[in-house]
This record gives C-alpha cells, sequence and structure tokens, in this order.
C-alpha cells in the first residue's frame, strides 16, 4: 500500500528527472492528489513543481500545472526557506519556465509578490539581482505585480531608479536598470573578501 509519503517521493524523483511519463502516471494515481502533489522533501522541504522548477524541467512543470488534480496550493507551496516555485525559475534564470508560472490564472499579487523567510525578497528582487533582465520586464508586466514593494530603506536596491518612474500599477524600464545593475554590483564588491 502506497502513502501519500511514498507517491509523493516517487513524483518528486521523476521530476527531478525530468520523466514526463512517470510524473503523468503518478498523477493520474487514484490515491494522488494536492497533498501528494505537495509533499515535501526533508531535505529542504522542495515540492515536485519546486523541484521540476529549480532542474529546469519544463514539460514537466506544464504536466504538474495542466492536470486535472492541480490547485492554488500546489502552485503557491513555498520550501522551507520560504521560495516558491517562481522563486526558483527567476533564480535558475529560465525565462521559459517563469512565462509558463506567470501565465497561471492562480497568479495573484499575494503570488507574484511573495518574500522568501531569510531576507524578505521577491521574484522581482530576485531577478533585479541576478540581472536577469528579461525575467524582470516579464514580472514587471504582469497585471498583479505590486511596483510598490520596495527592498529595506537604505539598499542598493532601493537608492537605484528602478523603481523610480510607476505608471498606474506598473514600473517602467528605464536607463535606470542600469543603475540597478552597478548598484548591486557595487554592493556585491563592497562586501568581498
Amino acid at each position: 500500500m502506497q502513502t501519500i509519503e511514498d507517491l509523493g517521493a516517487e513524483l518528486r524523483n521523476a521530476a527531478k528527472e525530468g520523466n514526463v511519463e512517470i510524473v503523468g502516471m503518478i498523477l493520474n494515481h487514484e490515491k494522488c492528489d494536492a497533498d501528494t502533489i505537495n509533499a515535501k522533501d526533508y531535505e529542504d522541504g522542495r515540492t515536485a513543481l519546486i523541484i521540476a522548477v529549480e532542474e529546469g524541467k519544463t514539460e514537466v512543470v506544464k504536466a504538474i500545472l495542466d492536470h486535472k488534480k492541480y490547485d492554488s496550493t500546489i502552485f503557491n507551496a513555498k520550501d522551507d526557506f520560504g521560495n516558491t516555485a517562481l522563486m526558483w525559475a527567476v533564480e535558475k534564470g529560465n525565462n521559459e519556465v517563469v512565462k509558463v508560472l506567470l501565465a497561471q490564472s492562480e497568479v495573484n499579487s499575494e503570488t507574484i509578490n511573495a518574500k522568501d523567510y531569510e531576507e524578505g525578497r521577491t521574484a522581482l528582487i530576485i531577478a533585479v539581482e541576478e540581472g536577469k533582465t528579461e525575467v524582470v520586464k516579464a514580472i514587471l508586466d504582469h497585471k498583479k505585480c505590486d511596483s510598490t514593494i520596495l527592498p529595506l530603506p537604505g539598499t542598493a536596491l532601493q537608492r537605484s531608479s528602478l523603481f523610480s518612474r510607476v505608471s498606474g500599477n506598473r514600473v517602467g524600464i528605464t536607463l535606470g536598470f542600469m543603475g540597478v545593475l552597478a548598484a548591486v554590483t557595487a554592493r556585491r564588491c563592497q562586501y568581498s573578501p
């Protein structure tokens, strides 16, 4: 008899390997439900969706998101550090997965502006800090992006002009984006040994 934990572990393994066929078989298993799909690993609390995103397995991501058992709890799940699938896609710079995730109807302001537990970074802040221009544009173009969320006062990112021009609920990317990258780089260099 397979438990939720067993099915969840098998699903995470198949997601990591990018095996869409096995992922589909597990998703179609009669005992598989949202709890199974959201079952977390013991290392970092990652779900099958987060693992598929982290490993860059776009077809597995699509299979999970398109499955009839999919619900918003799967999309909004966080690992033990507060990172969502969207944050992992941004961190890895996988533009295709970012677009797939942003296209989900479950994306709302809470989801897109979620903060990690360690530094309070959002997907947008991660994208800017990592210099992922296309990802920054994709997030800023999303109607649910709250461009008024800023990093902690006094940080190089906040002082940059990326957040200086607000139009409605969107931020225009100006030449200030180069200032963001320069400021973040300078901040990182300042703390290097």
